[in-house]
């Protein structure tokens, strides 16, 4: 049919003409289907309707039951329509989707959701997946069904598990239209707001708060208070402990119960008010002989930041994860997995953190846990920080606050901020670091982001050259770690940060003081990176060949450590120390491996003071290349890379974690570096194809 009208309008199917066609489709042919449809006749017109609500799984039993006619009066109706070009020989799928649409347009809306009922009932009676019924069931008229509120429920289960959050969610909604049998409503309110939350929607927290209000009990009341008590640990740690406390009370659920304890020591963790509750229950799961893994988990925590070994971290670590519990009951979409990530990172094991980051992050993609995007953005940007590229982590930092900010979780936006600016800082891009983390408290007063926060402020102050803003938030870092008992030297980094600060303004006592005392946990703990960062700013408190060789001895030390970025400091500082000593040439060798550590980071900050102290070297430091694939930084190749393989950028995006514009912008400094116009010449263009 569709065709006749193309070849009536004098369209002869040439390419330009596709704009055309469309315009027919779209403002001609539901005219042109109501003319026909009116020709064939009432009985006609009712068996389209029936076809189009139906869809091409409809057999002829099902039209005759949807038409309302008879079997001989439907098989004649659909042989017409086959003659006038609007159905398929066969009677089952119309000529074209744009044929379809215009007779469901012409269904009078009552009649449609009729014709959905009718069609879901006899879907499920043949038994038919719960999803195609649901499909139906959505665009029918409520009516109280038990039937309708099963299929919709179990089509939702289906949608969540498969990560589609955001079907599921609308599938509960039209079930709790429906509405289901007073004995259930309760289940799929809870069961909704629960989802509702998963796809950080706002109205999960209400309906959950009514939900209660009926006065459910055991797991169906544990299962509500126990997804308020997932977003309260973001907004008011406290409301989060009383529900999960009252919830654990109430469920026998052993899953339930695991993420309930982990609610509970989020809750205590965060809170510095709560810090005799939480040692005491950290004592018992001590003591325990089987503990949970969540308990180990916390345990792990612990001894990373007490500055313990990281055999004894990795151990633990091993335990909280062996059993699958920790994945399946907790999941990434949560502090405890968050935390557990940064106590490996903590213990400097960047392989199995990086392991850990890899697998949380896949779980958040396949079960579309988007809440969970904000502890894997943030783990991810203080991975990179210490481990990987400041450019990255930077932008994995950075959308993971702007989604926090989104939901107006006040606690967890400043630890977001806190990481960004770092990033920000090392990428030389003061001013961006400090309108991100330079403000109030807010909410993360007395938590235990507050610490980290303080720390990244202080960074960028000291930056700034606010000497005394700096000292006073690091002051305040150190007190607040001594309290809950955090020694190693890379958790807050604390001590060291004011101690270079102090050296720097002429208090190299104190200065010493403070760097011994991490140098002293470091070695203890056995932990290079930590040692050899306390080395660096030990040695800035010392003259001469005494500083000098304190610089040897940490640059030898993170030498073969994951921690690139704190080994091109320390380089930088000796070569410093080499040129001023006289050795120039000597401290041009030294600067040398500093810049490729700078660029393997992709610190700007670091880079450009390495040049600094190269030219006052005497030496003519390398431009970056500014063509060619090894002119590629490490962001721009691995997005040309994917992009060569054929992703596109919302792909690339997704894949990296990082937005579209970034990608965008990644790929056009590549395309350029590159002498390429598009990504059809990125395969030879970086080797990946052969040329000759």
């Amino acid at each position: 049919m569709l065709a006749r009208e193309a070849a009536a309008a004098g369209l002869a199917g040439r390419a330009e003409e596709s704009g055309r066609l469309a315009d027919l489709g779209s403002d001609e042919v539901g005219t042109i289907v109501q003319r026909r449809l009116r020709g064939l006749g009432e009985q006609a017109a009712a068996v389209a309707r029936a076809a189009a609500v139906a869809g091409e799984r409809a057999g002829p039993d099902d039209l005759v039951a949807l038409s309302g006619l008879g079997e001989q009066e439907t098989r004649t109706a659909v042989a017409l329509l086959i003659d006038a070009g609007v159905l398929e020989q066969g009677g089952r799928s119309f000529v074209h989707p744009l044929v379809r649409a215009a007779v469901t347009a012409t269904i009078p809306r009552g009649e449609r959701a009729r014709l959905h009922g009718l069609t879901a009932e006899r879907l499920r009676a043949r038994g038919a997946r719960a999803t195609e019924v649901a499909a139906h069931r959505l665009l029918a008229e409520p009516a109280g069904d038990p039937e309708a509120v099963a299929d919709l429920r179990e089509a939702a289960g289906v949608a969540a598990g498969e990560g589609a959050v955001e079907t599921a969610v609308e599938l509960l909604r039209r079930a709790v239209q429906e509405p289901p049998a007073a004995d259930d409503r309760a289940d799929v309110e809870i069961e909704l707001g629960e989802l509702e939350l998963r796809a950080e929607l706002p109205d999960g927290v209400p309906r959950l708060r009514r939900a209660l209000e009926d006065g459910p009990t055991g797991d169906r009341a544990a299962r509500a208070r126990a997804a308020l008590a997932f977003v309260l640990v973001h907004t008011d740690p406290r409301a989060a402990l009383d529900e999960a406390e009252r919830a654990r009370a109430e469920t026998t659920d052993r899953g339930l119960r695991l993420r309930l304890e982990a609610l509970e020591l989020e809750a205590l963790t965060f809170v510095d008010a709560l810090d005799t509750d939480r040692v005491a229950r950290m004592r018992a799961g001590a003591e325990d002989a089987s503990p949970s893994s969540v308990m180990l988990s916390y345990l792990a925590l612990e001894s990373s930041c007490a500055g313990r070994t990281p055999e004894e971290t990795i151990g633990l670590v091993g335990r909280a994860t062996a059993d699958g519990t920790l994945d399946a009951d907790v999941g990434p979409a949560s502090s405890t997995w968050n935390l557990l990530t940064h106590a490996l990172r903590f213990a400097e094991d960047a392989e199995g953190c990086r392991r850990l980051l890899e697998d949380g992050e896949a779980r958040m993609r396949r079960d579309g846990l988007r809440l969970a995007g904000l502890f894997v953005n943030q783990s991810w940007g203080y991975w990179h920080r210490d481990f990987g590229s400041v450019a990255t982590g930077a932008a994995r930092a950075q959308l993971g606050l702007d989604a926090v900010r989104g939901l107006g979780l006040d606690v967890t936006a400043p630890a977001l901020a806190a990481i960004t600016a770092e990033n920000l800082v090392l990428l030389d891009r003061t001013e961006d670091a400090a309108s991100t983390v330079d403000v109030p408290l807010g909410a993360a007063e007395g938590t235990y982001v507050e610490p980290y926060v303080l720390s990244a402020r202080a960074l960028v102050r000291a930056h700034l050259r606010r000497t005394a803003d700096a000292e006073a938030d690091l002051r305040r870092v150190i007190a607040a770690g001594d309290v809950r008992g955090w020694t190693s030297p890379l958790t807050t980094r604390g001590r060291l940060r004011l101690a270079e600060l102090l050296a720097t303004h002429g208090d190299r006592d104190e200065a010493r003081e403070l760097a011994e005392h991490d140098v002293a946990v470091a070695r203890a703990a056995g932990t290079p990176g930590a040692l050899g960062a306390a080395l660096r700013v030990r040695a800035r408190t010392l003259e001469g060949d005494e500083r000098v060789e304190a610089l040897r001895e940490s640059v030898d030390v993170l030498a073969p450590g994951p921690m690139a970025m704190e080994h091109g400091w320390a380089l930088l500082d000796l070569g410093g120390a080499l040129r001023r000593r006289g050795s120039r040439s000597d401290a041009r060798d030294v600067l040398r491996v500093a810049l490729d550590r700078a660029a393997g980071a992709e610190s700007v900050l670091l880079a450009r003071l390495v040049r600094e102290e190269l030219e006052a070297a005497g030496a003519r430091p390398r431009r970056e290349r500014l063509s060619g694939v090894e002119s590629l930084t490490p962001s721009e190749r691995r997005v040309a890379e994917l992009a060569a393989e054929g992703l596109s950028n919302r792909e690339i995006a997704e894949t990296l974690w990082v937005t579209r514009k970034t990608v965008e912008h990644h790929l056009g400094h590549a395309y350029g570096k590159l002498g390429i116009s598009s990504r059809t010449g990125l395969p030879a263009a970086l080797g990946l194809v052969a040329t000759g």
